[in-house]
C-alpha cells in the first residue's frame, strides 16, 4: 500500500477528511506533512483566484507546500478542495519535479466502494 497524505483547505473542519480517510486506508501509510492542520502552507491558488499577471509568483509561493509533500516521502496527495488539486498537479508537480499522484478525497472513497 502506497504512503498517503491528506491536504486539504484550512477554512473547514481540520478532522473530518482525517477520520473519513481513516476508514479507507491503513493509516500506517498515512504521513502528515510537517505544516499540517492550522499550520500548514497554502497550495498556491489563492481562494480560487484565478492566476492573472502572477501565476509565476503563486507558482513559486506554493514551494513551501511542494517542500512538506516532498517531506513525507509519499507518493499519493489527497486533496479535498477541487483547487488544490488542479494547483498541486498543474503547476507545483512539474515546477518542482513531484513524483507524485493526486487524487480528490471523494475518488478514494469512490474507489473503495468499487474495491469492496
Amino acid at each position: 500500500m502506497r504512503s498517503v497524505y491528506l491536504t486539504f483547505g484550512d477554512d473547514f473542519d481540520l478532522e473530518k477528511p482525517r477520520k473519513i480517510l481513516s476508514y479507507l486506508i491503513d493509516m500506517e501509510n498515512f504521513r502528515e506533512m510537517p505544516h499540517n492542520r492550522l499550520e500548514s502552507y497554502c497550495c498556491s491558488v489563492g481562494a480560487g483566484e484565478p492566476a492573472g499577471p502572477y501565476e509565476a509568483e503563486k507558482t513559486e509561493h506554493g514551494g513551501f507546500k511542494a517542500r512538506d509533500i516532498m517531506a513525507t516521502g509519499a507518493n499519493l496527495v489527497v486533496a479535498g478542495c477541487s483547487d488544490c488539486r488542479t494547483r498541486i498537479m498543474k503547476s507545483l508537480k512539474p515546477k518542482f519535479n513531484l513524483d507524485i499522484e493526486v487524487k480528490y478525497l471523494r475518488e478514494m472513497a469512490a474507489e473503495a466502494l468499487i474495491f469492496v
